[in-house]
């Protein structure tokens, strides 16, 4: 469920994210390495975890 759930909070931030390229994004390619190596991408790098509208 963690990893479902860093997943989903990756996606949500490529969503929100107002740059044309995120492959370029040094931000965007921590957050990926971070839950590729099962990391909590957000606590790893201190992004902001995006928000979610649906529910908690």
């Amino acid at each position: 469920m963690a990893a479902a759930r860093a997943c989903l909070d990756l996606v949500e931030c490529a969503l929100g994210c107002t740059h044309d390229d995120l492959v370029d994004r040094p931000r965007f390619q921590d957050l990926v390495a971070a839950t590729a190596e099962g990391r909590d991408p957000f606590d790893a790098t201190g992004a902001e975890r995006p928000t979610r509208w649906y529910g908690p």
